[in-house]
């Protein structure tokens, strides 16, 4: 599949395997016949478009996440039209959301003291969520330096994302956030 990426140019990526159905390439013949004069195809879902390609060969890029169906059949010469062909392509290129809610009595500057419970929302808009560990919600009532809270998801289409909170001194919570391991402030 082609895709443009953010700040990045146009580039052939290998999709997940569980995310997207095998894309077999199909070209238009016509033996015996008048030849193929062209291939007509239309885009619905996520992303829309059609094109009417001459030839017996078409090349069509998907690169917007969702669901995309791509119906296409072909046009003879003789003016024969094929039976309407349909393949549904689902991307997902977005990493899982975390969102954590602490639960607690703020102190100053943004940290927590005391007892706080976190719970966790995890969310992917395009092909779900597969798995996810730690997010629970979990209660820290000690106040034990260096004490982390990890919740980390994998969309069906593989992609990883974590989150984490750390307690630090006397009993203060932050957030800590990074991809795939936590990054301290």
């Amino acid at each position: 599949v082609r895709c443009r990426g953010k700040g990045r140019k146009e580039r052939c990526t290998p999709l997940a395997k569980p995310s997207v159905a095998v894309l077999k390439a199909k070209c238009a013949t016509d033996a015996g016949g008048s030849g193929v004069a062209q291939i007509q195809y239309s885009l619905t879902g996520a992303q829309s478009g059609s094109q009417i390609v001459p030839g017996a060969a078409a090349s069509v890029a998907i690169s917007a996440n969702g669901s995309t169906t791509l119906t296409y059949f072909a046009v003879d010469n003789a003016g024969n039209i094929e039976s309407t062909h349909t393949l549904t392509v689902n991307i997902d290129s977005t990493l899982p959301v975390i969102v954590p809610s602490v639960r607690g009595t703020l102190g100053a500057n943004g940290w927590y003291v005391g007892n706080v419970t976190v719970s966790w929302t995890v969310t992917d808009p395009y092909s779900g969520i597969a798995s996810s560990t730690g997010c629970g919600p979990a209660t820290l009532t000690s106040y034990t330096a260096g004490t982390t809270l990890s919740c980390s998801a994998t969309t069906v289409a593989g992609l990883t994302n974590a989150c984490n909170r750390e307690r630090r001194n006397r009993g203060e919570l932050q957030l800590v956030e990074g991809h795939g391991g936590a990054r301290q402030r």
